[in-house]
């Protein structure tokens, strides 16, 4: 009898025992393949096993025989977002949103999946559609108007929340907002006026957009801006490259090469649009593209360190050594306290192992930037490979004075103090110890010390 299996199943899941309840579940499946009830409680069961694809499998064939159960999209849509199927879950629990609108689980969850999504105006959209005045919905409704650059509507609904009870620290950072920043909130407020009273001006939407992209790091609130602008006049040179510029802080960088291509059409001969094309051409991964935008950018500004450098991080993603440390030499040449190409030469140096002139390179980049951490990873590398350990002290001493929270220089000086002669163990252990406090996670600290605390140094 299919039922008794499915009984004994559900009384074994209750005492928490999932193996048991799943060798029932399949004597019942065994008897009622076209189940739907057991197909889920099997998935179920599968995740209490931490068999999170079979899981999803099995509640693929449960909906494949009945399509109309909310919950089954709900629980298949977290299991997809544990596997890192952010697009797949959102619709899953969309579906079971649309299936079931009055429950709240399902559309706080549906919510939260819209955010991680960043579609913050979807978010609006469906509180509004289904008329949730819940105290879930002003709070997702604050962060969804923050993301577009809506401070004024943001606040209003903070206070909402708040005045319903909530206790999400999102929305006291919101009420806080104008106290903190009170100018740049008073200038959205006029920005939202001028467009109020100027809505068919497509400047005044970009200098609202501009707004929320450099002063308030809002870029889909800022595109928004920039799509009403360009709606307005579709050839607006400036409006084309500030959404380029948001979209690729979005990283949309499929748009950001639509815009600025349009940029282009409108006007051919811009080397920062080509450059700027070209960095969003290598997001995507299509190289040759790229490298055609930087060489066209340098054609017509041979010297620009900025270009060379473009390119060749572009040449080193693709291992290409030789030709990217060509690149970024020339770019230090040009502009020697360029410090992103001169540390971009380090690292093709240390990684083809071509040492010539590499401690000048390290001292120059130290001193633009003597808190750098990869650089002192490296200058601290090429003193141990040189055997050079109390000149690795001495120089791990002042990076540590300057910075005494960098747990992997307290790391690296132990290493160093392990190897001088005689071995300084007991300033080693100190500094393990210290770092362990900064960087309790920190596995060669950990090992290290291990080692030294167990004698087998």
């Amino acid at each position: 009898n299919a039922d008794a299996y499915t009984c004994l199943g559900v009384v074994y899941d209750r005492r928490k025992e999932p193996q048991k309840a799943l060798e029932q579940i399949n004597k019942a499946l065994e008897l009622e393949p076209e189940s739907f009830l057991n197909w889920k409680n099997r998935a179920a069961f599968k995740s209490q096993l931490g068999d999170i694809d079979g899981a999803i499998s099995d509640m693929d064939r449960a909906i494949e025989i009945d399509s109309t159960q909310a919950s089954a999209y709900a629980e298949r849509s977290r299991w997809l977002l544990t596997k890192g199927q952010l697009d797949a879950s959102l619709i899953d629990i969309g579906r079971s949103v649309e299936l079931t609108p009055d429950n709240p689980g399902y559309r706080r969850d549906y919510y939260a999946a819209l955010l991680r999504a960043k579609q913050p105006r979807e978010i609006l959209r469906v509180s509004e559609k289904h008329n949730d005045v819940s105290m879930d919905a002003y709070e997702f409704k604050v962060r969804a108007k923050f993301l577009l650059g809506d401070l004024a509507g943001g606040v209003a609904d903070a206070r909402t929340a708040k005045e319903m009870g909530s206790t999400h620290a999102n929305i006291d950072n919101v009420l806080s907002f104008i106290e903190k920043y009170p100018k740049p909130y008073a200038e959205i407020v006029r920005l939202d006026k001028i467009i109020a009273e100027n809505s068919g001006n497509p400047q005044a939407w970009i200098d609202r957009g501009s707004f929320k992209l450099k002063k308030l790091d809002m870029p889909i609130g800022a595109i928004e801006d920039f799509d009403e602008a360009i709606a307005l006049d579709p050839k607006n040179e400036n409006a084309h490259k500030s959404r380029a510029e948001a979209k690729f802080k979005a990283k949309d960088y499929r748009g950001t090469v639509d815009d600025l291509s349009r940029v282009l059409e409108i006007s051919p001969d811009n080397p920062d649009v080509l450059l700027n094309r070209g960095f969003a051409q290598m997001e995507l991964g299509k190289f040759a593209e790229a490298e055609a935008d930087f060489n066209r950018s340098l054609e017509m500004r041979p010297d620009s360190a900025e270009v060379l450098n473009a390119r060749g991080v572009l040449r080193m993603r693709q291992q290409r050594w030789p030709v990217a440390l060509a690149d970024f030499s020339r770019a230090v040449e040009i502009s020697p306290e360029y410090f992103e190409a001169r540390k971009n030469r380090i690292t093709v140096k240390m990684h083809t192992r071509n040492f010539v002139g590499l401690h000048p390179d390290l001292d120059k980049a130290l001193e633009l930037k003597p808190d750098d951490v990869a650089l002192i990873q490296s200058k601290s590398a090429i003193l141990y490979a040189e055997d050079k350990f109390a000149e690795m002290v001495e120089f791990l001493n002042a990076a540590i004075a300057r910075n005494p929270t960098n747990a992997d220089a307290l790391f690296f000086r132990a290493v160093a103090k392990l190897r001088l002669s005689p071995a300084d163990i007991s300033g080693a252990k100190a500094d393990l110890e210290q770092a362990l406090k900064l960087s309790p996670q920190h596995k060669q600290a950990q090992e290290l010390l291990q080692q030294i605390r167990q004698s087998k140094l």
